[in-house]
């Protein structure tokens, strides 16, 4: 019962911050709550010293692609788990992916660079509370699942496209995630860059 409560608060506030956030953020943010933020930190399967690592990596990424006169501006989300960068949303033009990840690439201590970055396409707040919405459904299911004990998971729509990044303790939890986010009605495609343990 606490699990269905907790799950059904989880998804009204992220719906509430989409309708409250306007044009004026890029819908492929994802929402974030006091709630969402809580279970982003639950359990971490990194050590401090690695979590310090991928921070600080993720801190270079974002800050060269902001710097970049190609790149900035464009509504790419960065994220970074045992030194592997990902880079999730959207692009205007081909050359602007070739490029972000040649930075990210140059930046010391990255492992590898792997994308999910669709066209820019139209839609405008519509589309961003559309993506908002799938979010928080997708996060409202996980958190309900007492059989998932995942970390870091994260979740960004971007028109229908669900990508799932983090990590988890083994495959099965992966394909347990990957399943509850192709039940969520509007799910266009599922994406998962979760890292597993095992």
């Amino acid at each position: 019962m606490i699990k269905h409560l907790f799950a059904c608060v989880a998804s009204g506030l992220a719906i509430t911050a989409a309708f409250a956030s306007g044009c004026g953020i890029p819908f492929t943010n994802p929402v974030t709550t006091p709630i969402t933020t809580a279970y982003y930190a639950a359990q971490d399967e990194r050590s401090v010293k690695r979590q310090a690592k991928d921070e600080e990596i993720l801190a270079r990424v974002k800050y060269k692609l902001l710097k970049d006169e190609l790149t900035k501006g464009l509504s790419i989300k960065v994220y970074c788990f045992c030194s592997q960068v990902f880079l999730v949303g959207e692009v205007e033009q081909e050359d602007q992916e070739s490029k972000a990840v040649s930075l990210a690439q140059s930046i010391e201590g990255v492992q590898s660079v792997s994308t999910y970055l669709l066209p820019k396409g139209e839609g405008g707040s519509k589309a961003y509370i559309k993506d908002a919405t799938i979010t928080a459904r997708v996060m409202a299911r996980l958190v309900g699942d007492i059989s998932i004990k995942s970390t870091q998971i994260q979740i960004t729509t971007i028109r229908g496209h669900v990508v799932l990044l983090g990590i988890v303790n083994n495959a099965e939890v992966e394909e347990m995630v990957i399943s509850h986010a192709n039940q969520i009605d509007g799910v266009r495609q599922v994406k998962s860059f979760i890292i597993t343990d095992q």
